[in-house]
């Protein structure tokens, strides 16, 4: 027997989060809508994520998979989702109470948008290395939202403006556009976003409804790959620099954005001590901007750094 369709489903991916899921599932609950389904994919914990997820009883539906990432653990909850719509929620982020009404009334209001998502605040640790989440005093339902920002491939092309816990899709995107490409180990959020721009209008609610969690894991780390680079690349590939309503990119601006992209990432590597990846990142900058001054004095500085650590000392065996 099938079971019913429900107008909400919420899916979790979660890796070793059970210092933080609960507030996540909490977060969720608050919303007050009895009739969604909350589907937490267990990405191959190790820690006490399980132990933490069990309490909660059939409130949440816990799937549980071998550890394949992020994109492979949602990709396992949306199709087992039977909701209307589908929001995304990471297991160390928050979402703030009126969120979720918020974005639904948006969509009945707006036929033709697939994606809505909204704007976010940051959620820093205190002295104490705690994490404090002050409820809005505000009134924040649907009804009190009435400006949005249309965002469109170009928009998109230029910075990733969506942040995955503020998405509410519809179910038939889901069914147009698949999964999130596995491949992608990060920015996979990137790519489905910019995929999900070729086929519908998305919308952003100007309120922050939800709290990234900084220093958690997924806001401190420096990848030894370029992936928001791999995915902007994987686009002007695909699908040029002109979105489906004809909006299209400069030249000029598309040689800032790739300078921009292989910039920050040069500065992650230095910052860690990968001068021969700082190096090539400084230099790929530079093949888009030949004559700036300070990309130009980091590549020497990484040029050094990687002289410097190739060099014998004098007196000390290798």
């Amino acid at each position: 027997m099938l079971s019913a369709p429900r107008q909400l489903s919420v899916v979790i991916p979660a890796y070793n989060c059970g210092r933080f899921i609960a507030e996540a599932i909490e977060s969720v609950l608050a919303q007050g809508h009895r009739e969604a389904e909350l589907l937490v994919v267990d990405d191959g914990s190790t820690d006490d994520t399980a132990e933490v997820l069990a309490r909660y009883g059939s409130a949440v539906t816990l799937l549980r998979q071998a550890n394949a990432g992020a994109a492979a653990a949602r990709n396992t909850a949306m199709r087992a989702a039977r909701g209307r719509y589908v929001a995304f929620l990471d297991a160390d982020d928050v979402w703030l109470p009126g969120k979720i009404d918020a974005q639904v009334a948006h969509l009945e209001r707006h036929p033709e948008v697939s994606l809505c998502c909204t704007r976010w605040d940051l959620l820093h640790p205190d002295s104490s290395g705690a994490y404090v989440v002050h409820s809005p005093q505000s009134d924040r339902s649907g009804s009190n939202i009435a400006s949005f920002s249309a965002l469109t491939y170009a928009d998109l092309l230029l910075d990733c403006h969506v942040w995955t816990s503020t998405v509410v899709v519809r179910r038939e995107l889901i069914h147009s556009l698949g999964g999130f490409d596995p491949a992608l180990r990060r920015g996979q959020d990137y790519d489905y976003w910019l995929r999900a721009s070729r086929t519908t209008a998305i919308h952003r609610l100007d309120a922050s409804l939800a709290l990234y969690r900084m220093g958690s894991g997924h806001g401190n780390k420096f990848a030894a790959k370029n992936w928001e680079l791999a995915v902007i690349r994987k686009a002007l590939e695909q699908w040029g620099v002109t979105g489906p309503e004809g909006r299209s990119l400069s030249p000029r601006q598309i040689r800032r954005r790739l300078w921009a992209l292989n910039v920050n990432f040069g500065y992650g590597q230095l910052h860690l001590g990968r001068a021969q990846a700082a190096e090539e990142a400084f230099l790929a900058a530079l093949r888009q901007r030949p004559c700036h001054p300070r990309t130009l004095a980091y590549f020497l500085a990484s040029a050094f750094s990687k002289w410097r650590s190739r060099t014998p000392v004098p007196g000390v065996s290798s």
